[in-house]
């Protein structure tokens, strides 16, 4: 599988107006993949500046592999660390951002939500005050689908939807989204924001669904299923959202503000997960009954929202398209979890 991941990679040819690239957030999920992908399809060009505070989510092994590349430089750093962002910025003439660090539990921010806001509003705010002072070329924001609010087959979701957010995680990502509009229309940032469906794969802290499942199916542990589990989402493989990224970065030519949806044709139930999960790790059968007796019911959210469907047109013009079949990249997934051997993060669930 890593030789197919590598056969769809995208390149594109270098531009020449960036050459130095902060990501932050860069050693959790989907960052690592990001800094990953950029030092090595682009080295020689782009120098990769990776930023994070090593929250209980990332994982200095995620991005141990670059630390061999002369274009890669880990700093590990707070987003709301004004002086320190400055001084990183400046340090690397920093002239494009790439900005994924965040809380990303919904669950927890529902216990905690003064957290999101100061990781996802606060910490978004002093970077983008700090990207103004240094004059960034380009300033690319990671939202998500769930800035929508609840949208079923009838009404999809497209970039001009009007955003509806319905969680404290969610709030915090469409206020983000505010903040970065703001920057663009009052300081000329040119500012591009991008919603994506559940990214899943390899790396992923097993908060989340998919590894959460993974690791407790490879224990021998019951699947935790909130309410019914009739709740869907669409899974987006992670190298399939890196490619939406750099296709981005370097075929988006608008200096304004730009919103991009990145969507997958793959949505599931909680109980279709479960089951896909259950298939992927060798357990035999296709009777409903005998997959329930992996499944434990838990309590539900306070608010839960049953499904996102979005539409993404504007990354499909660009040349952009979902390559990797789910049942492949779950296999890839699932076997990537039962291969850990001792604690991949600081703490284990």
């Amino acid at each position: 599988m890593d030789q197919e991941l590598a056969s769809i990679a995208t390149r594109f040819d270098p531009n020449p107006n960036i050459q130095n690239i902060l990501i932050t957030g860069a050693a959790g999920f989907i960052g690592s993949w990001l800094a990953s992908h950029l030092v090595q399809q682009y080295a020689g060009h782009y120098n990769i500046i990776a930023y994070d505070n090593l929250c209980r989510a990332a994982s200095l092994k995620n991005v141990r592999h670059l630390e061999i590349f002369k274009n890669f430089t880990f700093v590990p750093g707070d987003i709301c660390n004004a002086t320190l962002l400055l001084r990183t910025m400046h340090a690397h003439k920093i002239d494009t951002v790439m900005h994924l660090a965040a809380q990303t539990s919904v669950d927890d921010s529902y216990g905690n939500p003064i957290d999101s806001v100061v990781n996802n509003i606060t910490g978004t705010h002093t970077l983008l005050e700090c990207s103004r002072k240094v004059m960034v070329r380009r300033f690319i924001y990671m939202s998500t689908d769930e800035v929508y609010g609840p949208c079923g087959p009838e009404d999809i979701a497209d970039e001009s939807t009007v955003l509806r957010p319905t969680n404290p995680y969610s709030a915090s990502k469409a206020s983000g989204e505010m903040l970065v509009h703001s920057y663009c229309k009052s300081y000329r940032l040119p500012t591009i924001v991008v919603r994506s469906n559940n990214a899943y794969g390899p790396h992923q802290y097993p908060e989340k669904i998919i590894p959460k499942f993974s690791q407790l199916v490879h224990r021998g542990g019951k699947l935790t299923v909130m309410d019914k589990g009739l709740q869907s989402r669409c899974y987006l493989h992670v190298k399939d959202l890196i490619n939406a990224l750099d296709t981005i970065l370097h075929k988006c030519q608008s200096d304004d503000f730009v919103i991009f949806n990145v969507s997958s044709s793959n949505n599931f139930t909680t109980l279709g997960i479960a089951f896909e999960i259950l298939r992927a790790s060798g357990i035999c059968g296709e009777r409903e009954d005998l997959f329930r007796q992996w499944m434990i019911a838990v309590p539900d959210r306070p608010f839960h929202d049953m499904h996102y469907f979005t539409k993404c047109d504007k990354l499909k013009a660009l040349g952009w398209s979902e390559k990797i079949d789910f049942q492949t990249g779950l296999k890839m997934t699932v076997d990537w979890y039962r291969s850990l051997e001792d604690a991949w993060w600081t703490t284990d669930l």
